[in-house]
């Protein structure tokens, strides 16, 4: 479960339930989904009101991989979230996120623009990056605490970065096949925040690539910080 606050003091909780039993907020029940689990989004205001709910649906399996990671307050009380699954189907707020058939176990990432009334603008998928490992990474383990397998972040409400991990050689980002020279890649994105379009992306590939910090500095630029095998590929340096 996420939660995310925006300009305006307002909160929105996102989550799953269990695909056995309806999910209630207050006066409002979503309905045990047919098939898959049932995806949520909840907005509170200031003084812990509700507000709205938003309902809908996954598919598929590796479910724990299916979640909302971040969220970005834009201005105008608009929310930009982040997000991943590894199912072939997700659905939420009358909007289908994400549906890629029977692809499944592939770790997707996702973005997404709503309203204040929980109303879904712009989608942008970043779809089949690298099979989900469940359960190989656990909130007590050192390896879920000192690598990342992707990120997100906002630069002054112009710009959504989103990084991560890929193993696919079919990977795209802003209309272009990332290279992968060798078993593995990581690639930085860049998303225009008021439309939604990519704007660029870039990539680096190596064995055994481990992502461990995503950042940037007060001008926007990105840094990656991660370890990899001896040999790397830099896109445009070799």
């Amino acid at each position: 479960m996420t939660v995310v606050s925006d300009a305006f003091g307002n909160v929105v909780v996102t989550g799953l339930y269990d695909s056995n039993w309806p999910a209630l907020f207050v006066d409002k029940q979503l309905p045990v989904p047919e098939q898959g689990m049932g995806t949520f989004m909840v907005k509170l205001d200031g003084e812990m009101n509700q507000v709205w709910v938003r309902g809908g649906t996954i598919r598929g399996h590796s479910w724990g991989g299916s979640r909302i990671f971040k969220g970005c307050a834009m201005p105008d009380g608009d929310l930009v979230l982040a997000g991943s699954t590894s199912t072939g189907y997700f659905e939420i707020g009358g909007k289908v996120i994400m549906d890629i058939g029977n692809i499944f176990e592939r770790l997707n990432l996702f973005a997404i623009r709503i309203s204040p009334e929980g109303e879904i603008g712009w989608i942008r998928t970043m779809e089949n990056m690298m099979m989900y490992y469940e359960g190989k990474k656990g909130t007590k383990s050192d390896q879920y605490r000192e690598f990342i397998p992707y990120d997100a972040m906002d630069w002054s409400h112009d710009v959504l970065y989103m990084t991560g991990i890929y193993e696919s050689d079919s990977f795209e980002v802003a209309g272009k096949l990332l290279d992968k020279e060798y078993n593995m890649g990581i690639f930085v994105s860049a998303v225009d925040m008021e439309s939604g379009d990519e704007l660029w992306g870039y990539s680096m590939s190596s064995n055994n690539v481990n992502l461990k910090r995503f950042d940037q500095d007060v001008a926007g630029n990105v840094t990656l910080m991660g370890s990899t095998s001896d040999f790397q590929d830099f896109e445009g340096m070799g």
